[in-house]
């Protein structure tokens, strides 16, 4: 950040305690941008945030909490819950990140009469393993976009990764260019709120006991590992579906219906769906029953179509309904190709009827 932010200022948070940490040193105690040009293969030359999940992040404020003055260590407290909780939530998820950081006692790198956010205990660095110099983007992007998608539920109040920062207490775009020393290609640096570090957001409270899970139930889902995808006749569809769904349209196109529909939907897109069909409040996107959203949208997190496991199918005005020749096949025949219909939408058909 940029040395003039004042602490005080809530769109300007001070100077990132990262800014010009090492790896090595980050460990410590504890243990408008366009497209990116790609380089290595999975890498990128920065990290730019979908759109979805741009949009997502733009929606959300979070009130930054600076750290304490750098009193000679005096300010400085342990790794917290939080962060201990969060850490070992992406490690049990992530196979390809080894190492995360955290707890550090020292004095902000870019500004020394504070203490590092690190030595609060509320800041980690993800150690992203890089390709031939360069950041992993195949491996740090989803973590950071879910990261900023969920930054409220969760408490991430800013990140760096890959030559940008993002600020949760900014208004308008919070994502931008970051100069500092340390480019941030081989790990995100996180900082968590102070309630976060307590553990006493939605995503901390929702999971089960102080046991950090590999599919934990969350406001905020699993962290998304996106599933393995194919498209059938413009369906994307996860592959082990892709062989009964396939069938189950040429069948349908050899009795006269044609059928045609969306399947996979991304977290992001997830979220911004829920935004707009149950509310715009935390509560409306990550509480509110899907009964009661019009359309009924699932929680994020729990929808079968973050797995690419359900189709939505499109009626001849649209949304399909009852009255639809393609809703009559589908009630007819679709059980024998193992897909069920969520009863109160008509149009939904995956694997499980959910």
């Amino acid at each position: 950040m940029p040395a003039t932010a004042p602490a005080s200022t809530p769109d300007a948070p001070p100077p990132s305690d990262d800014a010009s940490t090492s790896a090595s040193e980050a460990y410590g105690a504890s243990g408008e941008f366009g497209e990116a040009t790609t380089g290595a293969a999975g890498s990128a030359s920065r990290w730019v945030l979908p759109e979805a999940v741009r949009v997502a992040g733009e929606a959300q404020r979070i009130s930054y909490d600076p750290a304490p003055a750098w009193e000679g260590g005096k300010n400085c407290t342990a790794m917290t819950r939080g962060a201990a909780l969060l850490r070992a939530f992406i490690l049990a998820r992530v196979p390809a990140v080894k190492t995360i950081g955290g707890y550090n006692c020292r004095p902000n790198t870019a500004r020394t009469s504070q203490t590092s956010v690190h030595g609060t205990g509320r800041a980690l660095d993800i150690m992203i393993p890089t390709l031939q110099g360069a950041a992993n983007s195949a491996v740090g992007d989803p973590i950071a976009n879910w990261l900023v998608t969920n930054a409220s539920v969760i408490g991430v109040q800013y990140l760096i990764w890959n030559r940008v920062k993002w600020s949760g207490s900014r208004t308008g775009r919070k994502d931008a260019p970051y100069g500092g020393p340390n480019p941030h290609v081989d790990h995100i640096h996180l900082e968590l709120t102070s309630a976060a570090s307590r553990a006493e957001t939605p995503w901390f409270r929702s999971l089960p006991g102080a046991a950090v899970v590999k599919e934990a139930s969350t406001p905020a889902g699993a962290l998304p590992a996106r599933p393995d995808l194919v498209t059938v006749q413009g369906i994307e569809v996860a592959r082990s579906i892709a062989g009964r769904l396939g069938a189950m349209l040429t069948a349908a196109a050899a009795a006269g219906v044609k059928l045609t529909g969306g399947g996979y939907r991304s977290p992001a897109r997830q979220v911004e769906l829920r935004r707009k069909h149950c509310g715009p409040s935390q509560d409306d996107i990550w509480q509110k029953p899907a009964s009661q959203c019009v359309p009924p949208t699932a929680r994020p997190g729990r929808s079968n179509h973050e797995r690419g496991l359900a189709i939505d199918f499109r009626g001849v005005s649209g949304r399909m309904t009852r009255a639809d020749p393609a809703y009559r096949w589908l009630a007819a025949n679709a059980a024998r190709f193992g897909f069920k219909n969520l009863p109160s939408e008509p149009w939904h058909w995956s694997v499980d009827g959910r």
